[in-house]
């Protein structure tokens, strides 16, 4: 049987401005709606393993539900097609590779 192996939840109210990740307001509108949390939730439900660590075979619980071309970069917030779960350390990753290329776009 494959080991899962467990994430860590970040702490409910803690940001930094790193967060922003050139959002303009974080898109509060979109990640603070219920509508969002319900998409978020719904996602994971149907797709509880990060794909990043299944590419490499490793099997861990996502925690995140990711938009694969960012919202910011006119990623359609919506689509399913440009959702996909990530465990917190994928999507910190991929978001510090986002804001080094948008640093040096």
């Amino acid at each position: 049987m494959p080991t899962v192996h467990k994430v860590k939840f970040p702490k409910a109210g803690v940001q930094t401005e790193a967060s922003h990740q050139g959002r303009t307001e974080a898109n509060r509108d979109i990640y603070g709606s219920s509508r969002w949390k319900k998409t978020s939730k719904n996602h994971l439900r149907n797709h509880p393993f990060c794909i990043r660590c299944a590419a490499i075979g490793k099997q861990t619980l996502a925690t995140v539900t990711d938009h694969i071309v960012p919202i910011n970069q006119d990623g359609e917030p919506w689509d399913p097609e440009n959702h996909q779960s990530l465990c917190l350390k994928c999507h910190q990753k991929k978001s510090a590779r986002e804001r080094h290329q948008q640093k040096h776009a």
